[in-house]
């Protein structure tokens, strides 16, 4: 919550689309120090600094959305709640837990990627 502040100060100076680049990139190649922490201090740290960068994510695709003509409810609902919902379902299913490798590199993947597309 803190880092979207400086992130919405980002947003505004240089646009949501570039910040989504930024920060997906940083925040995917920071996701792959989850595959190679040794300890739970090492893992936080990690999911510290995948939170601090990831932060401009949200943020920049309500500005996205918010500039869209007609009706944004659905979108912003879409948005607040597809994440939490998808890493639910997954997470009760037992494949976060025994597939987390592969959760994860395709987590980054999955950055890079909208990374490239913004």
């Amino acid at each position: 919550m803190v880092a979207s502040v400086p992130w919405g100060m980002l947003i505004d100076r240089i646009g949501p689309n570039k910040v989504i680049t930024l920060s997906a990139t940083a925040s995917g190649i920071a996701l792959l120090g989850v595959l190679v922490a040794n300890n739970v201090v090492q893992l936080c740290a990690v999911y510290l600094i995948e939170g601090l960068l990831a932060a401009g994510l949200f943020p920049s695709s309500v500005k996205i959305v918010s500039s869209l003509n007609g009706p944004m409810t659905p979108y912003l609902a879409v948005l607040e709640s597809a994440a939490p919902v998808v890493l639910l379902v997954i997470s009760t299913s037992g494949l976060v837990l025994s597939n987390w490798r592969e959760f994860y590199v395709l987590l980054t993947l999955g950055l890079l990627a909208t990374a490239i597309s913004s």
